[in-house]
């Protein structure tokens, strides 16, 4: 059986690993994935890209990978609600933008 087989999966952890940004190919059908670890991997945003189809992805962890700003901000774009952990910093789900206020003379 193949790791795309698994619909079911919900949780994976692959850190420490030696998964790569093709290896993250056999993740894309996994529609019901809300958690995954890929802390000490050498992803790229590359491999990034083939999350984005994972709508349910909730919580991410990219301490110690090659992933950039701009890789975590185009993944973020894709799937808003996305926790993704850098290590120190999270970036948050995305908050709705707040009206501004009016000044006082």
């Amino acid at each position: 059986m193949n790791l795309k087989d698994l619909k079911g999966l919900v949780r994976l952890h692959l850190e420490k690993t030696k998964v790569t940004d093709e290896g993250l190919l056999q993740l894309t059908g996994l529609e019901n994935l809300e958690y995954l670890n890929l802390y000490g991997t050498e992803i790229t945003d590359a491999g990034l890209k083939h999350l984005e189809g994972l709508k349910k992805l909730r919580k991410l962890y990219l301490w110690q990978t090659q992933v950039t700003d701009a890789g975590v901000a185009a993944l973020k774009a894709a799937i808003p609600e996305l926790q993704i952990v850098r290590g120190v910093e999270v970036a948050k789900p995305a908050e709705p933008a707040k009206p501004a206020e009016e000044k006082k003379p």
